[in-house]
Parts: structure tokens; sequence; C-alpha cells
């Protein structure tokens, strides 16, 4: 009788099992939280501590009852937590990624200036960027899409019609987009079939230029994510493959479509509901200018160095997952993906970098 042959997989240390690969089938843009990451630590302590600030300026003020604070207070935490997850999809890049404690940030001040934003819109927010950037390295599933059709229902109760149109709309798109699935479509025509159903109470949509103003700098900071996307080197969850570089652009772009029609048509009000969605698209754009500023030099020593090499294969052209690695959990991709982000700073590069300098070569010589 002939040997079995050997399952190649399990002798690398990978699981062949679907279970360990694509995770819960029931859950596909599930995302879990690494607690041994500092910056995992540093999210969940911030968002409280902004949390017992506003109680406290409210506190001070006097403008509230007592329980109107605590709810106002509990609505900032959970602010921060939603916003710095929109923040860490807007830019998966796992090296910018405290780019979402300044979205944090960003989104407790404006709730201190301008009210409370809707948590229920920035959590919708995210799935749908999860949805087309798939950076948990699994398409969608029934439970998602159960999960944010009774997000849109709800804030179409509280009075936004409009939001099923939105969720409709990611449907459809992402349909069509590369690696899409032509299920969105069914889930599409719910949320259009909801959107009708639903009343439709009528809408100020008076827009105050202050608020016109804060989103073409939220606009203007967060464009030349567009163009980094092309370039990042994030890698699904569970199946440790590169994200497509055209799936997370094209959801940065609905993020900037979205913003702009809710604020426009839903005026004022809408804006408000905003404004954890504006505080995440500005803090990625910040950090992003203070990582390009911090890297300047080395960015542009290896781009020579890479033109002086010629041309190379792009990572997002081999979408596999690394040999020998078991990327069965979240905090097992981001140890690698960390790995190679300092293996590319390592001083032998750096020494490559410098020998590559025409006063270097002469010495040689």
């Amino acid at each position: 009788m002939a040997k079995k042959k050997e399952n190649k997989y399990r002798s690398s240390g990978v699981s062949a099992s679907t279970e360990t690969v694509t995770g819960n089938k029931s859950f596909g843009l599930g995302r879990g939280f690494n607690v041994n990451d500092p910056v995992v630590r540093n999210m969940a302590v911030a968002a409280l501590c902004s949390g017992v600030i506003l109680c406290i300026i409210k506190t001070v003020q006097g403008t509230m009852p007592s329980d109107e604070i605590t709810t106002y207070g509990i609505m900032g935490a959970l602010n921060f937590v939603f916003s710095y997850l929109l923040a860490v999809e807007l830019d998966p890049e796992p090296g910018r990624r405290y780019g979402g404690l300044v979205a944090g940030v960003l989104t407790v001040v404006l709730q201190a200036v301008c009210g409370a934003g809707d948590a229920a819109l920035t959590l919708l927010m995210v799935f749908l960027m999860r949805l087309f950037n798939r950076s948990s390295g699994q398409a969608h599933q029934v439970t998602d899409n159960v999960l944010m059709l009774i997000l849109s229902y709800w804030l179409a109760h509280e009075g936004f019609w409009f939001i099923p149109l939105v969720t409709g709309f990611c449907y459809a798109l992402e349909s069509q987009i590369p690696e899409g699935s032509n299920r969105s479509l069914y889930v599409a025509a719910i949320a259009f079939a909801m959107m009708f159903i639903m009343d439709h109470p009528p809408i100020d949509h008076v827009l105050n230029i202050e608020y016109l103003i804060l989103g073409g700098i939220m606009v203007i900071f967060f464009l030349p994510e567009l163009s980094m996307a092309r370039f990042n080197t994030a890698r699904g969850d569970r199946t440790g493959m590169y994200l497509n570089a055209r799936r997370v652009q094209i959801g940065q772009s609905v993020f900037l479509i979205i913003n702009f029609f809710l604020a426009w048509y839903g005026g004022n009000k809408m804006v408000v509901a905003l404004l954890p969605l504006w505080g995440a698209g500005l803090g990625v754009g910040l950090f992003l200018l203070y990582w390009l500023i911090q890297n300047k030099e080395r960015l542009h020593a290896r781009a020579e160095v890479k033109a002086a090499a010629g041309p190379v294969k792009s990572p997002h052209a081999m979408r596999k997952p690394p040999k020998g690695k078991k990327l069965a959990h979240a905090a097992d991709a981001e140890a690698i993906q960390d790995a190679e982000i300092v293996k590319d700073v390592e001083p032998a590069q750096d020494a490559e970098i410098v020998a590559d300098t025409p006063d270097d070569k002469a010495q040689q010589a």
C-alpha cells in the first residue's frame, strides 16, 4: 500500500485547516486586540482618561445633569476607541498605527468644542472600510452583513434615513472591484429597500462655514494617503497575504466621498455626527506628514538604490503568506510586519546605501 503523502503545510508549521486560515466563518471582518501591543494599551488608557476628562469638563461647566454627563463621558471614550479603529483601517500600514492615537485625541477635542459624534456611525464606517481593504484577511460573512444592516437601520431610525443608501452603495461597489463578491449585490438590494420603507423626516441642510473649513482641512491632510496606499506592506490578519493596494485606495476614496455627501446633504446635525470620522481622517493625515518628515532621508536613499537596481517585482504581486510562519492570529501577523520594518532600517542596509555615494566609490577605487 502506498504511503500517504504528508501535508507540506503541516511540516512548515502552518495549519491546513480552514478554521485556522480564514478564522470564524460567521465573522469575516472581525479583528482581535493584541493586549501585549503597547499601542493598544496606550489606546485603552487614553480612551478611559478621555471619558473622565470630558465628564470633569461638563461638571465644572454645570450645563448638564449628572446622568447626561455620564453618557457624555462614555460617548467620548467610545468615540476615541472607534476613531482609533477607523484610523487603523484608513492607513493599515503597521508602522503608522500611532496615527490612530492622534485621531482619538483630535476626536475628543472636537467633541469638547462642537459636541459628541455618533458612535454607531463611526462603527459602521469601520466595518465598511474593512469591507474594502479586507485587513482581517477574509471577505465579509453573513454576521458582518447583518451587523451593518442593523447599524444602518438604527441610524435611519434616528433620522438619518439616507444612511442605508450609503451602505447599499458601498456593497454594490464592492461587488465590482478586484476580488469583489457577487453576494454583495444582495446585501445592497436589502439596504436600498430599507431606505425606501423608512420614514423620511425633513432635514435642515444648513451648513456653517466653520464646519466647511474643518472638512476642507481634513481632506487636504488626508489626500496623501491615497498615494501612500500603493506602497503599503500590511498583511491580512488570518492569511498573512499582502493587502490589495487598489482595494485600500478605493476604500479611502469612498471614505472621502461619503463624508462629502453626508455633510453636504445632512447639514450641521450630520456634521456633528461625523466628527469622529473627521478626527480619524485628520489624525492619520497629520501623522503621515510627521512620518514622512522623520523618514525623508532614508526613503530618498532607498528610492535611489532601488532605481539604480532596476525594476523589481511588487510585493503585492506576490500575495502569499510568509513560508514557515503560522498566522492564525492578528498578533502573529503584526509581529512579522514589525520585524520586516525593523529589518529595513538595519545598519547593514544603511551602510550599503552610503557605499553607493560617488565619494565612497572613488575611495574604494
